[in-house]
């Protein structure tokens, strides 16, 4: 099932990004169905960002399996110094996985529907 945010909801909501990174710091980010493939293929993070993974296997994330790797800190490994994605500096918010693209938002498959909670730190 493919969630489906309406327009308005992301449009209506007004908070601003603080640039704080809890989210980066905190959260699993799972991803979906070809989202590791997609940014994969924008560039070879491995290298640029000198990690060993930019991706790994969770029992956690239902469907692929799969989530952004972190660092020994728990940061995401796509966190730079500045506390500004790298994925989002260098090809927007759209490459992001959707999880990052609707923060603080979480969407969560629960009983055949999909519950939207918002975080408030």
């Amino acid at each position: 099932m493919k969630p489906q945010i309406h327009p308005e909801l992301k449009s209506r909501q007004y908070y601003r990004c603080r640039q704080c990174a809890r989210g980066c710091r905190t959260f699993l980010v799972p991803l979906r169905e070809g989202e590791a493939d997609a940014i994969g293929a924008l560039k070879d993070w491995s290298a640029a960002l000198e990690v060993a993974e930019v991706f790994h296997k969770s029992k956690q994330v239902p469907g692929t399996g799969l989530a952004l790797a972190k660092h020994a800190d728990g940061r995401c490994v796509f966190l730079g110094q500045d506390n500004l994605c790298e994925i989002h500096r260098e090809f927007g918010l759209s490459a992001k996985p959707q999880a990052c693209q609707l923060y603080p938002f979480l969407v969560t498959p629960l009983a055949g529907q999909w519950w939207v909670g918002l975080r408030f730190d």
